[in-house]
């Protein structure tokens, strides 16, 4: 059952699963990250941001003689908010495009069918792990960073994989005339 959820950074809101409580979802208009409570429903969902102000009692008030609060820096051993998020593919996404634009290429130029093939089954690689990548990381339940990389991969493995199907035909043509000329 999917419950509204305002987001405490910009306010939007955006509806989240009662499985997801207690975990870290992705704002979709923000790209902020923000942890759930463990309890998830409408009115503990839409009031969360109250809450977080009740939180810090003293806020309104100023000590002149307290010492100057600063912020602590994060250690090198502070976990990563995106640490319990699934990890994106983008570089491999994107190398299996890149490898299908390159055999696909060198298919049209050179003519031999195994680069055709190849470029077909690369450019189906990236295909098939970067459009479900990039599917995840638009509901937030994978790492956004690597949308870039993975976008990329899908591209160029579409456009490898046309190359590649663009060298079979050619080469099926080529066979069809030097068979007809022999003949």
């Amino acid at each position: 059952m999917a419950t509204p959820f305002r987001c405490p950074t910009c306010g939007h809101e955006f509806p989240v699963t009662v499985d997801q409580a207690s975990v870290e979802v992705l704002c979709p208009a923000c790209l902020g990250i923000t942890t759930l409570p463990a309890s998830t429903t409408t009115e503990s969902a839409l009031e969360m941001q109250d809450a977080s102000v009740v939180d810090n009692p003293s806020a309104g008030t100023f000590n002149p003689y307290a010492a100057p609060q600063t912020a602590a820096l994060p250690s090198s051993n502070t976990p990563s908010p995106f640490r319990r998020m699934a990890r994106h593919r983008g570089s491999q996404v994107r190398s299996a495009g890149i490898a299908s634009l390159a055999l696909g290429g060198a298919a049209l130029l050179i003519c031999p069918l195994g680069l055709g093939i190849a470029a077909i089954c690369s450019g189906f690689i990236a295909i098939a792990r970067g459009i479900p990548d990039l599917s995840r990381m638009s509901s937030g339940t994978i790492d956004h960073r690597g949308r870039g990389a993975t976008l990329t991969g899908v591209i160029t493995g579409v456009v490898g994989l046309l190359l590649g199907v663009m060298a079979i035909a050619l080469n099926m043509l080529v066979a069809q005339y030097l068979f007809n000329r022999l003949r």
